[in-house]
């Protein structure tokens, strides 16, 4: 009879205890932005920013011979996340601002998208650059991570930068609406 045993047991523990986390630090996050936005739908407008990563992954993994779903790429999907989160608040943060500064809901989702496309742009330049090193390496333990968080980072933050603003124009219309009747 043939037994699992050593790394691949370890690793078998190591992510059955990763996945029995993620549940929980994902929640914990989702109360965190209903708090920091006082909102949930602003944070609901986040969350659906993280399976766009998914996307850039699959298409890394496919361009990349010898690039795996690993361990290590799974970390680097939990990275990458948190990644385009951040992209997701940054604009949310910058339409509020134009808002609060008097713009209407549609000129402060174009003010914002415009003001911080080369911010972004340029964070994940220099984080995808930043990756190379590795990837043209082939570096044995962290070439899967590299990839999935180059691959996913790069195609998520485009995705980002065009859904954030369509979602928060949809989820806000009904706001437009209600300014613009007639009291």
């Amino acid at each position: 009879r043939i037994e699992r045993g050593g790394e691949i047991e370890k690793s078998a523990e190591a992510q059955s205890a990763l996945f029995g986390n993620v549940p929980l630090a994902f929640a914990l996050m989702i109360l965190v932005l209903i708090w920091q936005f006082d909102s949930f739908r602003k944070p609901l407008i986040i969350a659906l920013t993280i399976p766009l990563v998914f996307f850039g992954v699959a298409l890394a993994l496919l361009i990349m011979p010898g690039a795996n779903f690993s361990f290590m790429g799974i970390l680097g999907l939990l990275a990458l996340a948190g990644i385009v989160i951040n992209n997701a608040i940054v604009l949310i943060d910058r339409v509020d601002i134009e808002r609060e500064n008097g713009r209407d809901i549609h000129s402060a989702v174009l003010e914002a998208g415009v003001r911080r496309f080369q911010p972004i742009i340029m964070t994940t330049c220099t984080t995808a650059m930043g990756l190379l090193p590795i990837i043209v390496s082939r570096d044995v333990l962290f070439f899967d991570l590299a990839v999935v968080i180059a691959g996913g980072l790069i195609v998520g933050t485009m995705l980002t930068l065009v859904v954030v603003p369509c979602l928060y124009s949809l989820f806000y219309a009904a706001d437009v609406s209600v300014e613009e009747s007639p009291s």
